[in-house]
């Protein structure tokens, strides 16, 4: 399935209409019925959901968090047992306290998802602008 053409976004209509094969009209219900065939719905596909415990661990991706850990592991085996306590206590903190904030993102990516799935569309016909729902031309 490859692309008919990526226009740029500061490309003049005329030209993106040439590189997608269209016009200021819009597409024919037969030309989008055959590109419908041709190219599947117009979707976003699902990535794979992200569980728990990969965004935890994905906060240590930082070198900051790795050098607060190096220095939390230093601290203690200098013998400094307080502060490698805090260090590596603020470290895992941190990380517990992004958790919610990742997985509310995740949770709104899947909302956004089903809004456009169920949202009502548009498409411009010949001589005419078609409210329609999904990838269903009335």
């Amino acid at each position: 399935m490859e692309p008919r053409g990526k226009p740029g976004t500061t490309s003049p209509p005329r030209k993106s209409w040439r590189t997608l094969v269209s016009s200021a009209a819009g597409l024919s219900a037969q030309e989008a019925a055959q590109r419908l065939v041709a190219d599947g719905p117009n979707e976003l596909k699902e990535g794979k959901r992200i569980g728990s415990l990969q965004i935890f661990l994905g906060q240590f991706k930082s070198i900051i968090i790795w050098i607060l850990v190096a220095a939390g592991v230093i601290s203690g085996v200098l013998g400094e047992v307080v502060d490698a306590i805090a260090i590596l206590a603020i470290v895992v903190l941190n990380a517990l306290m992004g958790l919610p904030g990742v997985q509310r993102g995740e949770v709104h990516r899947g909302a956004q998802k089903t809004d456009r799935a169920s949202g009502q569309g548009a498409a411009r016909r010949p001589n005419r602008f078609d409210s329609r729902l999904g990838d269903r031309d009335r």
